[in-house]
């Protein structure tokens, strides 16, 4: 396989940066259909940069989730 590419570059993508994080508006809704969650998410990337996405959960994930939480909470 023989691969080439223009030589003006134009076809280059830059690579984004790697996710340091990601934090949530608090923005949540269930799909009771597809039954999950679905989260609205941003990444933070290490050069400072962001970008927005959506974290889904199965049911048991966030349940999961919840418990982890509530047992950290009170282990406080």
């Amino acid at each position: 396989m023989e691969w080439s590419a223009l030589a003006d570059a134009s076809t280059l993508r830059r690579l984004p940066s790697q996710i340091s994080h990601a934090t949530t508006n608090g923005q949540m809704a269930y799909d009771r259909e597809a039954r999950h969650w679905t989260i609205e998410i941003r990444f933070h990337h290490d050069d400072g940069g962001s970008q927005d996405g959506f974290l889904i959960l199965t049911e048991e994930q966030m349940a999961e989730l919840v418990d982890r939480i509530r047992s950290q909470e009170s282990a406080r």
